[in-house]
């Protein structure tokens, strides 16, 4: 449940646990991906390092699928704060 919140939240800019934690509350698209559930920033802050390297390759395949349904355009992207471009090898 939380990496559904997780994955939609990241592309709006939302990635602060305790924002995430508010958009919860008031957003009906996160509290249906949430399925109604109401995890506090901490629970939400303690997922992230512990997934840590499933959510980097999460992210890169959805990215990936995206650009090949023609979803998105690939410009800049970046994984853990660090830009990189986003023709550059999926491997690298």
């Amino acid at each position: 449940m939380l990496l559904k919140v997780l994955v939609f939240a990241h592309p709006k800019g939302i990635r602060s646990s305790r924002k995430i934690d508010r958009v919860l509350e008031r957003d009906v698209v996160f509290g249906y991906l949430a399925s109604n559930h109401q995890p506090d920033f901490r629970t939400i802050c303690d997922v992230r390092p512990d997934h840590r390297e499933e959510f980097q390759l999460l992210f890169v395949e959805i990215r990936r699928l995206c650009r090949q349904a023609g979803m998105a355009q690939m410009g800049e992207g970046a994984i853990d704060g660090r830009p990189v471009q986003g023709d550059a090898a999926l491997d690298q």
